[in-house]
């Protein structure tokens, strides 16, 4: 049998990938509020500049609402829009005391209300924008404030960019921060004598069990061996008592783990990490599929389930999932995504039907998809694919509804491959709601097109090129500007 080793919980720096951060809410979401500190030095210049913040009353700077008009900005920030703001100089309600030439930095509480879809607010001085959150405003929730500290471009400016929808952005600033006039440090003082020694404290109480949180399977025996290895491992762990709060990680180390006909479910708060793709690879017999998985993060490594006779999914989900880096292979389902907020980045996917979204709000990034029926079959809400490679080598529309509707699902940035028959069908059933930005469509060598959202359907297309390659005839449901 393979060794089977605990480790130290150095390793939880997988958890760092999965926790979230929480944005600062405070109840004064529509007003300013008074601070009083002393100046406080920091690092908001540069990696070698210290900074002096002074507070000062606090201005409103931008409102973008049309009725509570502050700044040149009337109306809320569209979809994918930036709004840069001048903050050097009299602006808005504030002074040019209040936004001093020499503010390398400004202090702000930002509010955002009134977003129509879920979305993010970046925060910057210029250049490229960075891949952060500032706030996380969605429809029908309460103004949603943040204090944020954002450096200024050489000309004073910053930037806010909106993910998606619309939603309005107030700004107040409750500070400046200018470059620190430092001197040079003076001599070194005498010491002081030495005080008396003082008496022992009494001893604190016994600290908490700490558990060793992650576990190495090697793969030092045959592949059914590591299978039986890897299957011990996480009834061990599943015993242990795991929670999505107390998590553990099960580490493989390069080779095959065959599972023979078990299905490996994964409990809440564990997470499966590989060598990566290819390097590692999990394989099971089992007709219902290879891998069952809750709220952990699966990633670098390969899922085969192509020695599986019948219907099974390569990887299912029960709760919300993370994968990244992973390659999934089958002669039947890929992925069956059945909870909501999940995300797939950089997945590799080549099955009979790749990606089957049964799970709102969903995220798929930088993957490839390629089967011999659906790519993806959405039955999901509000679900955004992007920069992703979707393809059949079928009859089949790669990107098809099924039994419910798809509503509101993005495509971003995709390419999609159909060498026969449809693009795009929804199942008439609901409204299905498809749209595509950035995006790119080859249909080659076939008699006709098709691009039918289904009854009560629409498709919108805007930014798109199409390559229909030799059509003998059309038929497309699409909105937009782009659309054929």
């Amino acid at each position: 049998m393979p060794d089977v080793r605990l480790t130290p919980a150095v390793h939880d720096r997988h958890m760092n990938r999965i926790l979230r951060s929480r944005p600062i809410a405070t109840l004064a979401a529509l007003a300013t509020t008074v601070a009083v500190v002393a100046p406080l030095a920091i690092d908001a210049a540069s990696d070698s500049e210290a900074t002096v913040f002074s507070a000062i009353t606090p201005c409103r700077l931008t409102d973008t609402r049309p009725s509570e008009q502050v700044g040149p900005r009337s109306g809320a920030l569209g979809e994918a829009e930036t709004l840069v703001i001048d903050a050097r100089g009299p602006a808005g309600n504030c002074t040019a005391d209040d936004l001093p030439a020499g503010a390398v930095a400004l202090s702000l509480n930002v509010t955002a209300i009134g977003a129509t879809r879920p979305t993010f607010l970046a925060i910057w001085p210029d250049g490229d924008r960075p891949n952060t959150s500032a706030l996380n405003p969605a429809p029908g929730a309460p103004p949603t404030p943040n204090a944020v500290t954002t450096k200024l471009a050489d000309d004073g400016s910053f930037r806010i960019f909106n993910l998606q929808g619309q939603v309005d952005a107030i700004v107040d600033v409750v500070g400046y921060h200018t470059i620190a006039d430092v001197g040079s440090a003076g001599p070194t003082g005498p010491a002081g004598p030495a005080g008396p020694e003082g008496p022992i404290g009494p001893t604190g109480p016994e600290g908490p069990d700490v558990r060793e949180r992650t576990v190495v399977v090697s793969a030092g025996g045959t592949d059914l061996e590591n299978g039986a290895a890897l299957i011990a491992v996480v009834d061990e762990v599943d015993a242990a008592g795991p929670t999505a709060i107390d998590s553990w990680t099960i580490e493989l180390d390069t080779g095959v783990y065959d599972l023979g006909t078990v299905r490996l479910e994964l409990p809440v708060g564990v997470n499966l990490i590989g060598a990566g793709r290819g390097v590692s690879t999990i394989r099971s017999a089992n007709t219902s599929g290879v891998l069952l998985t809750a709220t952990g993060l699966v990633s670098d490594l390969t899922v085969d389930a192509t020695a599986t006779i019948g219907f099974p999914k390569a990887i299912e989900t029960t709760a919300a999932a993370h994968f990244e880096r992973l390659e999934v292979l089958s002669e039947d389902d890929g992925i069956w995504v059945n909870d909501q907020f999940s995300r797939l980045v950089d997945i590799v996917v080549r099955a009979s039907d790749g990606i089957y979204l049964n799970g709102s709000d969903t995220t798929i990034t930088g993957s490839d998809i390629e089967a011999w029926t659906y790519a993806i079959r959405v039955n999901s809400l509000r679900s955004v694919v992007s920069e992703t490679r979707i393809a059949n080598g079928n009859f089949f529309p790669p990107i098809t509804t099924y039994q419910i509707k798809a509503n509101d699902i993005e495509f971003r940035d995709v390419v999609v491959e159909a060498p026969n028959g449809s693009i795009v069908k929804g199942d008439g059933t609901g409204d299905d709601t498809f749209r595509f930005v950035h995006s790119h469509f080859a249909v080659k060598d076939t008699t006709s097109a098709k691009f039918t959202p289904g009854t009560d359907g629409t498709i919108e297309c805007f930014a798109s090129t199409w390559e229909l390659g030799a059509i003998g005839s059309t038929t497309f449901g699409g909105s937009g500007s782009d659309c054929p």
